[in-house]
Parts: C-alpha cells; sequence; structure tokens
C-alpha cells in the first residue's frame, strides 16, 4: 500500500476547511483537530479507491466521521461513528450526501447501519476501505460494515474529515492517515 498522506495536525493550515470551527488542541493526551459542525478536506488529493483511517475522539453527542469520493463540500460519500447511541444497531453508518444533504433516511437498514461499540470520552479508530462501489467500514477490530453500492458510484474524489454534534460538545481526530 501507499501512503498518500498523513497528517500530525502541527497545523490546520494545511486542510481546506468548512466548519464552524476547526483548530489544533491536546485531548487525552494526543495533538488532535477539533472540529465543529463541518467538514476538513485534504486539498489537492482526489482518489477512487481508498483505505482511511483515523484516530477519533468525541467527548459527548456527535456524528464523527469519513469523508471520500466528493466532488466538492456538498456531494460525498461519508460514513461515520455515533458514540452517544454506542452498542445500538445503527452506531456505524454510510449516509451518501447529496446537494448537502444527508440520505440516512433513504440509505438506512442492515446494508448501511450496523452495531459498533463506540466509546465517548477516549480514542478509537474509524477506518474506511473503498473499492470500485463496495466499502467496508470498521471501528477498532469490530466485524465490518460492508455497503455492497456505494451510492455516488466509482469516480475519484475528494477525502476528509466530517462532524456533526448535538449540543456545545465537540469532536477530535489526530494524526489522520
Amino acid at each position: 500500500m501507499t501512503l498518500l498522506y498523513e497528517d500530525d495536525l502541527t497545523e490546520v493550515g494545511t486542510l481546506s476547511v468548512h466548519a464552524s470551527e476547526a483548530k489544533a488542541v491536546e485531548w487525552n493526551g494526543r495533538r488532535a483537530l477539533k472540529l465543529v459542525d463541518g467538514l476538513a478536506l485534504v486539498p489537492g488529493l482526489e482518489a477512487r479507491d481508498v483505505s482511511i483511517e483515523v484516530s477519533i475522539g468525541a467527548e459527548g453527542p456527535a456524528y464523527p466521521g469519513v469523508v471520500f469520493r466528493g466532488a466538492d463540500v456538498s456531494n460525498f460519500e461519508l460514513v461515520y461513528a455515533v458514540p452517544h447511541i454506542s452498542g445500538l444497531w445503527d452506531a456505524l453508518q454510510y449516509d451518501p450526501v447529496f446537494h448537502g444533504s444527508n440520505t440516512w433516511q433513504l440509505y438506512h437498514g442492515t446494508s448501511y447501519q450496523k452495531e459498533a461499540v463506540v466509546p465517548t470520552g477516549e480514542w478509537f479508530r474509524l477506518r474506511v476501505d473503498a473499492r470500485g462501489d463496495r466499502a467496508a467500514i470498521t471501528v477498532g477490530e469490530q466485524p465490518p460494515l460492508i455497503v455492497g453500492r456505494l451510492a455516488r458510484g466509482r469516480r475519484a474524489g475528494l477525502a476528509g474529515l466530517s462532524l456533526r454534534i448535538l449540543g456545545s460538545r465537540h469532536h477530535q481526530c489526530p494524526n489522520w492517515r
């Protein structure tokens, strides 16, 4: 595997940020990106078949995830974990975004959502492996969510991070690759 991008987050300026807040902070002993309500994309990196792995920490109710095959900031493939519903049937989700609209109402059920243990207040690993029109999404070493047909097709696109929050909590993401 060829490593195309890795960032130790010494500064946020290396990312294309489309969020209400994004800054480098220390959280639970690690340098991290504090991202609030939005996206942080890797400028100039476009890929079709990807393996993206991030370490994530959420202090409370949040939807931290990974963006891939993005056409722009309003159209992309999205996978995310939901720490505040850890252990439930939909704690891990695939949710393609079209024209800025999330589509979980259309992409629901066992083909797009999976039970997972997703901790709050500590680091966990989220990984997406997309090949062709399929993807495997994993939290830690748990069994993956297998998406048999990605909604946005096989086109290459932007990659990065996403976060939606509930209330005033925030999410951290260090050393992602």
